[in-house]
């Protein structure tokens, strides 16, 4: 049977059940249906997910190579994500590639009827599978959600389940790097279900990462995450997750090229990784390779289409090289892409011309401080306080970061953007309570 009949008779996409005979598409929120022709375009896309789908393709595939408008293809996917509630900035479900074509982000699991109470052995294995295709691509709060629910119920009728265990540890990971949890109630959690899983399975790659994490992040032992991720990689040397780990630990220690080198070897075992491609922008910057940082960004760009995030993040790297109009055209960009107000925009352009970048990023902050009042907290206000000297606002979020075992603080002694920090008591005493180097 082949990919496109097994999905045709059910599968799980994310949070979404998809029930291709009826049309349905339900979630724990909502219940709809699609009508044909975007179902059929829906199950072809998932039957090559992973892959770079052209339009021609789409064509011959869902509109039998009848001839068929710009127009029409571009409606039918936007009522595709709009039904999936994906969108093209950021997608989680459905990426497109400018000049290349499609590609599906999250990997299809083909329903076989089990509900969550079945405790058999093959119902745990299938709603492990489902809860590690939530994990693929970009999780977001409501993938993670349904993901630990797939994972706990797994561990409740097989306790012994090490892969499950691992992934509910990553799953734990996930939630505290994307602030959606406290890390200091999950991190320990982690801890404890990557060490589970390692008894179980000695030889379980996926549970050395997990352990190798929380050993970094909660722990602050480098020497024992070094080793953990070293074994992952021994164990699978094809997956990109522990090399992606271990690049980052080597970034925070200033040991820049085997960082880069270790991020390509990542990139090589996920060429479409756009994650990866992250990465590897972030460790040229932490390593102060500016011209590299951008080229690899703009290589992003064009693979991603806007990428707002990245645009903004170009803006801090502008500034460092002391190149405010670059600096301040990203900005623009970036705040366009994201559907800022044009009032803030105009705001904007006459701060740049009265008091260059750093009074637009006075309007940043006042941007992300309103957010964060209503509990939207992000790292950029972080950086924002970081770049302009203020050092009391910086140190309070420093230290909650602290609390909560967030990812950002592996960066503290390389990255640029803490350069005026450094001269502070304050930062000498964090890194040595969070075990970080002190200089690189």
């Amino acid at each position: 049977m082949t990919d496109h009949q097994r999905l045709s008779e059910g599968f799980q996409f994310g949070e979404w059940a998809v029930k291709p005979e009826d049309g349905s598409l339900i979630s724990s929120k909502v219940a709809q249906r699609l009508e044909p022709l975007l179902m059929q375009l829906l199950v072809f896309l998932c039957s090559r997910s992973g892959q770079v789908v052209s339009k021609n393709d789409v064509l011959e595939r869902v509109w039998g190579g009848r001839f068929v408008s710009d127009n029409t293809v571009k409606a039918s996917f936007y009522q595709l994500r709009k039904a999936l509630g994906d969108s093209p900035r950021r997608p989680r479900f459905i990426e497109t590639l400018p000049k290349r074509g499609y590609r599906v982000l999250l990997r299809p699991v083909p329903l076989k009827g089990l509900d969550l109470h079945s405790e058999s052995d093959g119902d745990a294995d299938h709603l492990y599978e489902k809860g590690k295709a939530l994990l693929s691509g970009q999780p977001s709060a409501a993938t993670l959600k349904q993901a630990r629910l797939y994972f706990e119920r797994v561990l409740q009728s097989q306790p012994d389940h090490a892969e499950a265990s691992a992934a509910l540890a990553h799953t734990y990971i996930h939630f505290v790097s994307l602030g959606l949890a406290r890390g200091a109630e999950l991190m320990p959690r982690s801890a404890a279900l990557a060490a589970r899983a390692i008894e179980i399975v000695p030889k379980l790659a996926s549970g050395h990462v997990a352990l190798g994490i929380t050993e970094l992040l909660y722990k602050h032992d480098l020497s024992a995450a070094e080793a953990s991720f070293s074994v992952a990689i021994e164990l699978a040397p094809t997956d990109a997750l522990p090399h992606r780990w271990y690049a980052k630990l080597l970034s925070s220690q200033g040991r820049h090229d085997a960082a880069i080198a270790e991020a390509r070897r990542a990139l090589e075992a996920d060429p479409l990784s756009l994650a990866v491609r992250r990465d590897i922008i972030e460790i040229q910057f932490m390593a102060r390779r500016y011209d590299q940082t951008v080229a690899e960004a703009q290589q992003l760009i064009e693979m991603a289409g806007q990428a707002p995030e990245v645009q903004l993040g170009l803006a801090w790297v502008y500034f460092l090289k002391g190149e405010e109009q670059r600096s301040f055209d990203v900005v623009c960009t970036g705040f366009r892409s994201v559907g800022t107000a044009p009032a803030v925009l105009d705001r904007a352009i006459r701060a740049f011309k009265r008091g260059g970048m750093e009074a637009v990023f006075r309007i940043w902050v006042t941007l992300m401080e309103q957010q964060a009042a209503v509990g939207h907290k992000t790292i950029d206000l972080l950086v924002l306080y970081a770049l302009l000297g203020e050092r009391d606002q910086s140190f309070i979020l420093l230290e909650s970061l602290a609390e909560e075992f967030h990812p950002v603080l592996l960066w503290l002694p390389v990255s640029p953007l803490f350069d005026k920090l450094r001269s502070d008591s304050r930062y000498g005493r964090l890194l040595v309570r969070l075990g970080l180097p002190s200089a690189v």
